[in-house]
């Protein structure tokens, strides 16, 4: 009697909502359920983290810019996955954004892929399509530059260096108001600064976004940027953890960085000829759907203008037609972020439509 008399007395309780005890097993398993999942989730996402964290500490010399970041530009120190934040007027930017006007050569629209990345069968454009690109402007060169696309009636995009001059800065205005892609390449160009974090990095890329603003009028200008040397920059220059974390947030704020699968080769000791110029740049353009051409804007390179319209031209036989690289199918990424730590190999090597 006493058994049973007890099985009621906990039914009873039961009934009252006093001992809820299915309520307790099932929270209880759903907790544990998820503190595991957690606990996992946690540990994949810690692991670059604390290798970039560990680079980061021994370059501690270099941050100086990265100090300059007020709070609500800073960047979380828990993991390269942390949570970035940016200014309102970078995140409300598209990643798309184009030119203030449009291309003279029109061609069936294409995007790019979502946050730089591609798809494991990456689409070909449908029209061969090349990007004329140049770096480090603007120069002395950048006048004649923009006279000769004018002729041609092409577009181009500059990645460009802040210049606090007022010559220069007109020269970029002029390239904007003609329909030229104005994008990030640095500040400083100085690689032992913008490499030593993460931080250091955005805090480059944010001066000199905040240049092009000021210089172009554009409220919201492109989220297209190079890195300094490339996504392949050298281990030498950019510990590859630190450029891992670096690739995660510049993701975060779907800010496309583009690399390149044609060069010049003008940013040698030796400054090329017209003949140069010529050879390395046509036959290598001709190879891809979408070739995306690294040109030097630097004084130096005197041959440039010279080989500039043959190149045009030479492509335009062949079918191409010009455009800016907010408007690129399949980004030109030598480097992709790894979730597992580890730098990717990216793409943007398709080959040319016949």
């Amino acid at each position: 009697m006493k058994k049973y008399g007890l099985l009621f007395l906990l039914f009873a309780l039961s009934v009252l909502g006093l001992l809820p005890i299915a309520g307790c097993v099932s929270y209880k398993t759903v907790m544990t359920n998820k503190a595991v999942s957690d606990s996992t989730s946690d540990r994949a996402e810690s692991t670059v983290s604390a290798k970039a964290s560990s680079k980061a500490g021994s370059s501690s010399g270099h941050l100086s810019s990265a100090a300059a970041i007020s709070s609500a530009e800073a960047v979380t120190q828990s993991s390269p996955e942390a949570a970035v934040s940016i200014p309102s007027a970078i995140m409300s930017s598209s990643a798309s954004a184009t030119p203030s006007s449009s291309a003279v050569e029109q061609r069936p629209e294409s995007k790019p892929s979502s946050e730089g990345q591609r798809s494991a069968k990456p689409v070909p454009n449908p029209q061969n399509t090349a990007y004329l690109t140049f770096d480090d402007g603007p120069t002395a060169l950048t006048p004649q530059v923009l006279d000769i696309l004018k002729e041609q009636g092409v577009k181009a995009t500059f990645f460009v260096v802040c210049k606090q001059d007022p010559a220069p800065e007109a020269v970029m205005k002029r390239a904007y108001d003609e329909g030229h892609e104005i994008a990030v390449h640095s500040a400083t160009h100085d690689y032992h600064k913008i490499y030593a974090s993460k931080e250091a990095f955005l805090a480059d890329f944010q001066t000199a976004r905040e240049w092009i603003q000021r210089v172009t009028g554009n409220p919201e200008p492109t989220l297209q940027y190079r890195f300094p040397g490339g996504s392949s920059i050298s281990k030498k220059y950019a510990d590859p953890d630190i450029l891992n974390s670096i690739l995660f947030m510049m993701k975060e704020i779907n800010a496309i960085h583009n690399d390149w699968n044609v060069s010049a080769g003008d940013a040698s000791k030796t400054v090329p000829t017209k003949e140069q110029l010529l050879a390395r740049i046509i036959p290598e353009a001709l190879k891809y759907n979408e070739p995306v051409i690294l040109m030097h804007d630097a004084q130096r390179n005197v041959h440039l203008c010279e080989a500039l319209p043959e190149i045009i031209s030479a492509l335009r036989k062949e079918g191409y037609v010009f455009d800016t690289v907010s408007r690129i199918q399949n980004p030109v990424q030598h480097r992709i972020y790894g979730q597992d730590g580890n730098l990717h190999c990216g793409g943007g090597y398709l080959k040319r439509v016949k």
